[in-house]
């Protein structure tokens, strides 16, 4: 059986005992990462925890030590120019190209830059200057508007591409 695994007695629901909460609080910074480190609901553990006098020690209000989403780092983009693998789609990577003003929101050839009625986005497609879309570095990097796009690759992928 696992040490921190509530009790189930016949006929009740799930008993949390108090030296099991304590050791909740022991190993975790705030009540819900100690609600998690049981394997039990928030609210069960709040009423076991209320219950024995324990909850109010183990607050965190502040909300130092717990982990909050998911995100990443960003990588810099010199490391992507300079060959770095990423895991970004176009759209991802072209606005935070456009973000961190590495290129301008216009066509790299005509400078068209006219925004849609509809949600006010720009149409434009990163285009890849060697044709590797594998190589990501800031001299083989340019937008294309859709009538350019055409006209220097031959074909044109959709309107989804473009304005996304």
């Amino acid at each position: 059986m696992s040490t921190n695994r509530p009790l189930r007695l016949p006929g009740r629901r799930l008993v949390l005992t108090k030296n099991k909460i304590l050791e909740s609080q022991k190993h975790t910074n705030s009540n819900m990462a100690a609600a998690r480190w049981l394997s039990v609901s928030y609210n069960t553990y709040r009423k076991w925890a209320i219950f024995y006098g324990v909850f109010e020690q183990h607050l965190n209000q502040e909300g130092f030590g717990v982990k909050k989403g998911w995100s990443k780092p960003k990588i810099p983009m010199e490391e992507i120019f300079n060959g770095r693998k990423v895991r970004y789609t176009f759209k991802q990577f072209k606005t935070r190209l456009i973000d961190e003003g590495y290129l301008n929101e216009e066509c790299s050839i005509c400078n068209w830059n006219e925004e849609r009625v509809t949600d006010g986005m720009i149409c434009l497609t990163l285009d890849f200057i060697d044709g590797d879309s594998k190589n990501w570095a800031q001299d083989n990097i340019r937008f294309l508007c859709p009538n350019c796009y055409l006209s220097n690759n031959g074909f044109f992928h959709g309107s989804t591409k473009f304005c996304k």
